[in-house]
């Protein structure tokens, strides 16, 4: 290898060296908010206070989205000044009595309180719009936090203890048609069981002949059957959980997508990616959850839908109407396997605000933005007073100098004609002297 070709090398090395060393550096620039919980876990029934904190950054005015699953938590503190719930999240405006200069004593925005629905893990996600003193956007990354309602094995204990009406709360609503628990004997199911969600996936060796379910309802009269879980054949498989109510008024299927496979890339309808370019998806994205909310204004028709598979064989198809209706809309994704038959389906359950709804929340904003330019223009006024404060003392102080120079130069003069004086006194003295001695 030539020297030339070893100094190239080197100097590549060098440079991508440069570049992953650079990289965070740059991102760690980017400031987020912080979402602090007054406990890391809570029991059902029980309030949890979460504070919104923005450090390092001066933010003027803000519009604070606050999406939380709605079927664990409970949004207690509804009268809190500027902020009202909206479809599945909490709109909130606020402006800094400060106009966002000088610091302030804390970093703290607001408070919000809580309670807890159901035993679970709840996330929230905080995102917005953020504006500095002179008006232009702030970029925060969005704040994320999850609180842990219950023990974490809370739901395993209830599965041994049913017979205990203590650990194991009922709803003895007859027309209730919901499973508390589902479960397999084998690990790997997805997305986490939650009682609205009715598909759930699952890959199993190809030595599995069966799978045991645990599936307990809500109500401990309603009718459970399990069917398709045994036998199970090569390639795809159904198992479906029907729940009949105690007052056989309603009916509720789960349905499980079990794929028999010695090979579980193959089997793959994962994906690697999801994001919407229209808002932010909630909760976050993660290959193992199926459902996500998104809202948007009223004058958003259609919706870009990114959806990267994590097997780049599979296929995806985005399944969605071509305008959006006012109120809720369904939005399919469907992953395809490599091997064809594995299916897998995400849904974005988009909400589009209504001409009324975005009246709402334009004012919202605009209150926020008034409140802001009164700070600010009242920051002029007092600016105004003290740059005039400032001139008058700076005059003042310029006729200080001056009066002082004066007397400086009085003093000095003074005290020269005083020293010549002297001196001349001195050497007259002296002659007088002299001629005497002579």
């Amino acid at each position: 290898m030539s020297r030339n070709i070893k100094r190239v090398i080197m100097i590549t090395i060098y440079f991508i060296c440069f570049i992953f060393l650079t990289i965070p550096q740059v991102f760690a620039q980017i400031n987020h908010i912080n979402v602090i919980p007054s406990k890391e876990k809570i029991e059902k029934g029980e309030e949890i206070e979460l504070s919104v904190q923005i450090e390092n950054t001066e933010i003027a005015s803000m519009t604070l989205q606050i999406y939380f699953d709605m079927t664990k938590l409970d949004y207690v503190d509804k009268k809190t000044e500027n902020s009202h719930l909206s479809n599945n999240r909490i709109l909130y405006t606020w402006t800094d009595s400060l106009g966002g200069k000088g610091k302030r004593e804390t970093s703290k925005v607001q408070t919000f309180l809580f309670k807890g629905l159901e035993d679970g893990m709840a996330s929230i996600v905080i995102t917005g719009e953020f504006y500095d003193k002179e008006g232009n956007n702030v970029e925060l990354e969005d704040g994320i936090a999850s609180i842990q309602i219950g023990s974490e094995n809370k739901v395993e204990e209830n599965i041994d203890n049913t017979n205990n009406s203590d650990n194991f709360e009922e709803n003895t609503e007859p027309n209730n048609a919901n499973l508390r628990v589902m479960r397999l004997n084998e690990e790997g199911i997805s997305p986490v069981f939650q009682r609205n969600i009715t598909d759930y996936y699952f890959i199993a060796k190809d030595t599995l002949e069966s799978l045991e379910v645990t599936a307990i309802p809500e109500n401990k009269n309603a009718k459970v059957s399990i069917t398709g879980n045994r036998n199970l054949k090569q390639g795809e498989n159904t198992i479906q959980i029907k729940v009949e109510s105690e007052d056989k008024t309603n009916t509720k299927v789960y349905t499980i997508h079990v794929t028999k496979t010695s090979n579980p890339e193959l089997a793959n309808s994962n994906l690697e990616t999801l994001a919407v370019r229209e808002g932010s998806l909630y909760p976050p994205f993660d290959a193992s959850i199926t459902k996500y909310y998104l809202e948007v204004a009223n004058d958003v028709k259609n919706i870009e839908v990114l959806a990267i598979p994590q097997e780049m064989e599979a296929k995806v198809e985005v399944q969605k109407t071509n305008e959006l209706q006012i109120g809720r809309n369904k939005v399919g994704v469907i992953v395809t396997a490599e091997n064809g038959s594995t299916r897998k389906q995400y849904v974005i359950d988009v909400y589009r605000r209504s001409e009324q709804e975005d009246v709402k929340a334009k004012e919202e904003q605009e209150k926020g933005t008034e409140q802001l330019m009164a700070i600010l223009q009242n920051e002029g006024k007092e600016e105004d007073k003290r740059k005039e404060i400032e001139t008058k003392a700076n005059k003042q102080n310029e006729e200080d100098k001056k009066k002082e120079n004066t007397n400086n130069l009085i003093t000095f003069g003074l005290l020269g004609i005083i020293i010549v004086g002297f001196v001349i006194g001195v050497i007259v003295a002296r002659k007088r002297k002299n001629k005497e001695k002579n």
